[in-house]
């Protein structure tokens, strides 16, 4: 079957592990390019690009598969990790906000759960941003709040403690 996305994936597939980038990408978007809506071979890109921290080039297959499907709040979130690890922290926090309006905006989800998920992004690079997103989902919660917070609270409760502000960690780590 000419032009079949499948096959393209799979020839992609093999390059990678004879590794042959340049061949595997080729045939990569030629499966992305064939079937516009068959996000594997977009999806197979990033991840290989995020694994060799070539995040430009993740980032460009990332806003690709966006643009593709712009109601995908968790791709927008990586989006904003890569921005992250481009030390790009403007565009980053633009990206973040943005997912966290539209989620509200569409009412895809829970825009509380879309905010902590910005909190574990942030986590391991920058601790203030880390709990200021962590604060915001759980005060978005509000009653809402269930046993599965107890790990937001304790990374929020991390990130405070990182920072230095022990009290404030105690506090959080209590609730």
């Amino acid at each position: 079957k000419p032009d079949s996305a499948v096959a393209y994936l799979i020839m992609g597939d093999v390059y990678k592990a004879m590794d042959k980038e340049e061949k595997m990408v080729e045939a990569y978007e030629q499966a992305g390019d064939v079937e516009e809506l068959y996000f594997d071979p977009l999806n197979r890109l990033v991840d290989h690009f995020r694994e060799k921290k070539d995040y430009d080039r993740a980032l460009l297959y990332m806003e690709r598969l966006d643009t593709q499907s712009p109601l995908n709040m968790e791709r927008k979130v990586n989006i904003g990790g890569l921005y992250l690890d481009l030390g790009d922290t403007r565009e980053a926090r633009d990206v973040f906000e943005d997912a966290i309006a539209t989620t509200a905006k569409e009412e895809l989800s829970d825009p509380a759960d879309i905010t902590i998920k910005v909190g574990d992004e942030y986590k391991n690079r920058n601790m203030e941003e880390a709990a200021e997103f962590y604060r915001r989902g759980l005060d978005a919660k509000g009653a809402k709040l269930t046993k599965d917070d107890v790990a937001t609270f304790n990374n929020l409760g991390l990130s405070l403690r990182k920072q230095g502000n022990w009290r404030q960690a105690l506090d959080e780590y209590k609730k």
